[in-house]
């Protein structure tokens, strides 16, 4: 089977992480010849974590696990996803089609790389939550899935930024409008997913202490680079989206050449880098609000199409399902926080996979909804 190729940078942070792992045997370090520094700088950074740890912890070749990682984050959501509905639903016509919906939004979407991860936790994780709902599911099976959920919330947006966050939020809406759990279940419930959401986190930090004391050591430098994910940069840059008196266009050098044209000594993805940019982008919403609400407007029908492709009959379905508010809040929670990338960068599958996914989801339950009561 073949795959598709990752983004080039960030391969070149895998080969250089994996060497350097390799090499001295500490995370988020990466090894460019002789020079050591921080893994993926400016990106996500937990893939340079894993993946790297999984070509040495199996012995295979840095591209197998880099295949092995993503089949898993694009097959796992699918069969999690299936296997919820099927356990959620009752009906056979309800099954069938959540397995067509699921097969439809696999062959209309060629996402691979980190963006995966925006569909993975939304595919993976809300089934579940909808399922322990339904089904009245007992104190252990609650705490099974929000611990599941944590982690795997909190790791996914040390892959891919923010891509677990709103499946959290999602969660949280969906205990505190919950018929079935008392008050003390709510708040229980909700510090423990919150505890280990942030377990991750705390790790990361951990590990990159680790690595700061390491290349200060190596270097007798301490660590300046802004080796978090870059905000301002993929901002700027969506302000390209359209055609502009600016000179905007979606390609990371026009960031660059920004940057420098102020500083021609700023170093990419640092601090002030991002502070430049950021400014530049205020100054363009003062001074030409009508061209940012222009390019707002046009991101946001990109999104309603992806909703009425995607979400398809499920649309429809609502005028037999009618879901209560303690439905739609949740999911109009979800689907506006994963509209976000797409309407702050651009609306790309990439950037709106969780967007797509939450579409996904929400057609597959309203019209899986309407084939359970038209049924009864």
């Amino acid at each position: 089977m073949s795959y598709l190729p990752i983004m080039e940078y960030r391969h070149d942070c895998l080969q250089w992480a994996y060497d350097a792992l390799q090499a001295v045997h500490v995370p988020l370090v990466q090894k460019t010849g002789e020079t050591f520094g921080p893994a993926a700088v400016g990106d996500d950074k937990g893939a340079c974590y894993f993946i790297p740890l999984l070509a040495q912890a199996w012995g295979i070749p840095l591209e197998s696990a880099i295949n092995g990682f993503f089949v898993f984050f694009l097959y796992g959501a699918l069969a999690m996803a299936f296997l919820g509905f099927c356990l959620l639903f009752k009906t056979w016509q309800a099954r069938v089609w959540a397995l067509t919906a699921l097969i439809f939004f696999k062959i209309n979407n060629q996402l691979w790389d980190v963006y995966l991860l925006g569909s993975f936790t939304v595919l993976a994780l809300v089934p579940l939550f909808l399922l322990l709902e339904g089904r009245r599911g007992r104190a252990w099976g609650w705490v099974a899935g929000l611990v599941t959920a944590g982690l795997v919330c909190g790791y996914s947006d040390k892959i891919r930024s923010n891509s677990g966050t709103a499946v959290v939020l999602f969660i949280l809406l969906f205990l505190g409008l919950s018929r079935i759990l008392g008050t003390k279940r709510k708040w229980g419930y909700g510090i423990l997913l919150l505890a280990f959401f942030l377990l991750p986190y705390w790790h990361f930090g951990k590990m990159e202490k680790q690595r700061d004391e390491f290349l200060a050591q190596k270097t007798g430098n301490s660590v300046e680079m802004n080796t978090g994910h870059s905000i301002w940069h993929p901002v700027y840059i969506g302000l390209g989206y359209l055609s502009n008196p600016y000179g905007i266009q979606y390609l990371d050098r026009f960031a660059y050449e920004k940057a420098e044209s102020i500083n021609p000594k700023v170093v990419h993805f640092s601090r002030e880098y991002e502070q430049i940019l950021k400014d530049q982008v205020f100054q363009i919403v003062k001074n030409d609000p009508g061209f940012v609400l222009k390019t707002m407007a046009l991101k946001t029908l990109k999104l309603l199409y992806y909703a009425l492709k995607f979400g398809n009959i499920g649309w429809l379905a609502l005028l037999f399902w009618r879901p209560s508010w303690r439905v739609w809040v949740p999911f109009a929670v979800l689907g506006l926080f994963t509209a976000l990338p797409s309407l702050l960068v651009v609306p790309n599958v990439s950037y709106a996979s969780g967007f797509i996914a939450a579409a996904v989801v929400f057609g597959i339950l309203s019209t899986g909804m309407a084939f359970e009561k038209g049924k009864s």
